[in-house]
């Protein structure tokens, strides 16, 4: 009987061990926080290097303030699991966007850091994952124009030419003081795309803008490689964005809030009837 019940208790140990470890293992469709990707077909191994340790030392801090929160017992906090997917990390930085003048320091630097991953996840995203594709790119020009795609037409159709959107965003990226991001992102609010520099860790995916396109303006992204040429650095950028997955977040998005689309119209509906 003794080794009967022994048995059943191992089991027991044994299926709550499993469902421990599913219970913290992400969904396989979400991405875990791991740094960067090691190919920046335009950065040097230094400055890859150090995108990766920022990153990194980015997701402890955030996990860090998290932690603090948990402990001054703020109920909003308290059932929060340690960050370990980009999703996590997103959705909880829009749901913190109520408390962003908050006057409390683990709050506001938890926000910071939230802002900084989101980022950094899309700066990552907007480059060409192969290295077969950056010798095509090679011989093109900083300015050419992308692929004709929606996001290319809704580009053309914002700023009347993608010249002048390309003037735009080089211009304000190099003339930017500081450090910071430069960021394609759809306004949710006015259903139309914008651009425009952020200082810090800002991001409009606070306010809940999805991102499309993303720049490293920060120093340790560049200055192994480029120096203090941001001008540069911006020409190399240009040649490397990956323009098919951009386009594809572009559409995703679109879907969602224009009218072309059945979900668009439901929520200019909804929008409406506000």
């Amino acid at each position: 009987m003794k080794v009967l019940f022994f048995l059943l208790h191992l089991i027991f140990i044994q299926v709550c061990l499993v469902c421990l470890v599913q219970s913290e293992t992400p969904l396989q469709s979400e991405t875990l926080l791991d740094p960067p990707t090691d190919y920046f077909p335009f950065l040097t191994a230094e400055s890859v290097s150090a995108i990766r340790d920022v990153y990194a030392s980015v997701v402890q801090e955030a996990n860090h303030r998290l932690s603090a929160l948990k402990s001054q017992k703020i109920a909003q906090f308290s059932n929060l699991p340690t960050l370990s997917t980009f999703e996590q990390a997103q959705k909880l930085l829009t749901q913190l966007a109520p408390e962003s003048s908050t006057s409390d320091s683990n709050l506001k630097h938890l926000i910071h850091y939230l802002g900084a991953i989101v980022n950094m996840h899309f700066f990552d995203q907007s480059i060409i994952p192969t290295k077969d594709q950056r010798i095509e790119r090679d011989e093109m020009k900083p300015y050419a124009e992308p692929p004709a795609s929606r996001l290319s037409d809704a580009i053309g159709k914002r700023w009347t030419s993608y010249t002048r959107f390309f003037n735009i965003f080089q211009t304000q990226a190099v003339q930017l003081k500081g450090a910071g991001w430069a960021i394609l992102y759809f306004d949710v609010d006015k259903n139309w795309l914008e651009f425009a520099v952020f200082e810090n860790h800002e991001t409009p995916a606070l306010r809940g803008h999805p991102i499309i396109l993303c720049l490293d303006l920060w120093e340790h992204a560049y200055l192994f490689d480029y120096g203090y040429n941001r001008g540069s650095y911006l020409n190399r950028w240009w040649m490397m964005i990956d323009w098919d997955g951009a386009d594809r977040r572009y559409q995703s998005i679109s879907n969602l809030y224009l009218n072309d689309s059945p979900a668009g119209a439901s929520r200019t509906r909804d929008k409406e009837e506000l």
